[in-house]
């Protein structure tokens, strides 16, 4: 499998001038701030690998004449020397995918169709789609499929008509475009008057249409049986939720007479048969299952189709899972979930870029993401981790500006060494050592979260290697220095040696509590069974679900 060695965008949505994303064949976890393009990477991603499905028609994104267009808009489109608007996939098999208004060579591009059916894009608003009804409606997700599934699927062989020559098309969305147009079948029979009307049942014409119809209503009630199969495993085992999920198709055929044509319909109709272990109580899910559980039906849709379109496109050239703001609509323990999915099932299939505008999710994420490697040097040799800010172009309209993400104790270790700013120092400094303590100590020796400041993380944590045993002799000298060369207002000369040995020693101290080592041996949530045979020959086992972690301390 092919991975994405870099990026170029030019002259779409927010990217003004060409900007190249180097991403190395790494996944990558992306803080965005609002505003900074984060998403225009999602979507060029998006509109290369859709264009090798589309027809000519894909122009209308790149054309400066077109009220469609994705053109940057602080570039004057009209001057002879404004760049062509340009998205460019540089891949680590050495391949180049190019799309611009010049260059549609990707158009019925094979291995990059393959590479749109295997991957997939998947951002809140989608997830979101499943919320929007209203009490007295029932909850038809065929629109949602419409758009944001069937583009992905496939079904089997089916012959249509496009552009008025007939075609061959596995891809379910061309399928289901074609039938459930407002054109029909081709009005090929002519009366005796000259004039053409549609075709009879009899007719080759009305038997194509019909084949095709019936080809878009298998695959559909298919894909659905499919779903309902795997995503209810998904929501129920790894998504933590006692709730089943049917998604059940109403349909209605074609009507054809002679002059007029009734295009068919399709309903995907979502219902829940059952809410921890209660059957048939609830009618209306959207009134009473809240947004997080909604979403998680919604995911674990998304995530059963992921499983089908990964078993049918094996070997595509490219697979990748690009994710933005994903989790804005997941509470914190569902959220860990999914991270956990992203780390121990996904990543070893899809290349992963995991975008986020919300800084405490990132910081989450490359946590967690961290605590899968033994350290940081073998984290970044799988992973890309970037920020995105607005700046300014010397033109003075915003522009991207993108940099790799820095941790607390390298940006301190700059502005005590290359810099010499020691008040920029002591804050991340300070941020450093909150850091460790948050992932060092249990969640019951946590501060409140109203209150995880590094005066309450060393008070804490005073406590807890009284516990374990640790020596406290860092923490005390920590604690006496946090008044000092750790609070920014006591930094009046910014360059006082008297400050600069203290950083030195907190620098020291820093190093030595990451010496410390507390392993987990069986993680939180995590299910210990023990059996017990008692002198009479009866059996007792025990299941116990882990609090916090079960740790080696050393």
């Amino acid at each position: 499998m092919a991975k994405i060695k870099t990026i170029s965008i030019q002259n779409f949505k927010f990217f003004a001038k060409r900007t190249t994303i180097r991403l190395d064949g790494k996944h990558l976890l992306l803080y965005g701030e609002n505003g900074s393009g984060k998403s225009s990477i999602y979507w060029s991603i998006y509109t290369l690998l859709e264009a090798a499905n589309k027809t000519a028609t894909l122009n209308k994104y790149f054309d400066k004449t077109n009220d469609e267009n994705l053109l940057n808009i602080n570039l004057n489109q009209a001057e002879a020397d404004t760049p062509e608007s340009e998205i460019t996939l540089n891949l680590d098999d050495s391949s180049i995918h190019k799309l611009s208004l010049s260059d549609t060579a990707i158009l019925g591009s094979v291995p990059l169709q393959e590479s749109n059916w295997a991957s997939d894009f998947i951002n809140y608003r989608h997830l979101l789609n499943i919320s929007y009804f209203n009490h007295s409606q029932e909850i038809d997700l065929f629109p949602y499929f419409r758009y944001t599934i069937l583009p992905y699927v496939k079904y089997s062989t089916t012959s249509i008509y496009k552009n008025g020559t007939a075609i061959s098309t596995i891809n379910a969305n061309e399928i289901t475009e074609y039938v459930i147009n407002e054109i029909g079948p081709p009005q090929s029979a002519v009366d005796k008057n000259g004039n053409y009307h549609y075709p009879k049942k009899s007719s080759a014409d009305y038997q194509h249409f019909q084949r095709a119809y019936n080809s878009s209503e298998k695959g559909l009630n298919d894909l659905l049986r499919y779903i309902n199969t795997e995503g209810n495993p998904i929501l129920k085992d790894e998504l933590g939720y006692e709730i089943v999920f049917k998604l059940s198709l109403e349909s209605n055929s074609f009507k054809l007479t002679k002059k007029t044509y009734t295009r068919p319909s399709f309903k995907v109709i979502l219902t829940i048969p059952s809410y921890q272990r209660h059957t048939g109580k609830i009618k209306k899910a959207q009134s009473f299952l809240n947004e997080a559980k909604l979403t998680a039906i919604a995911l674990a849709i998304r995530l059963a189709v992921l499983k089908k379109t990964l078993s049918t496109n094996s070997d595509a050239l490219l697979k990748i899972m690009v994710l933005d703001d994903l989790m804005i609509s997941l509470d914190m323990s569902n959220r860990e979930k999914v991270l956990d999915l992203l780390m121990n099932k996904y990543r070893h299939s899809y290349q992963i870029l995991l975008m986020t505008h919300d800084r405490s999710f990132f910081e989450d994420a490359k946590f967690h993401i961290g605590s899968g490697y033994d350290n940081n040097d073998d984290r970044d040799k799988e992973w890309q981790l970037l920020e995105m800010y607005q700046a300014k172009s010397k033109d003075g309209y915003l522009i991207p500006y993108i940099t790799k993400h820095q941790s607390s104790i390298q940006k301190a270790f700059y502005y005590f060494n290359e810099h010499l700013d020691y008040n920029a120092c002591g804050n991340n400094l300070r941020s450093a050592l909150e850091e460790y303590f948050f992932k060092f100590l249990p969640i019951n020796y946590q501060p409140p979260v109203n209150n995880r400041v590094l005066g309450a993380f060393i008070e804490k944590a005073i406590e807890y290697f009284d516990y374990i045993g640790f020596n406290k002799d860092s923490l005390t000298k920590l604690k006496r220095y946090k008044s000092r060369s750790l609070n920014p207002t006591s930094h009046y000369n910014p360059k006082s040696n008297f400050y600069k040995k203290e950083l030195e020693d907190i620098f020291e101290i820093h190093e030595a509590l990451n010496r410390l080592s507390n392993k987990p041996l069986v993680h939180t949530n995590e299910v210990i069974s023990f059996t017990i045979v008692t002198e009479e020959g009866d059996n007792y086992t025990y299941n116990f679900k882990l609090l916090n972690d079960i740790c080696i301390y050393d």
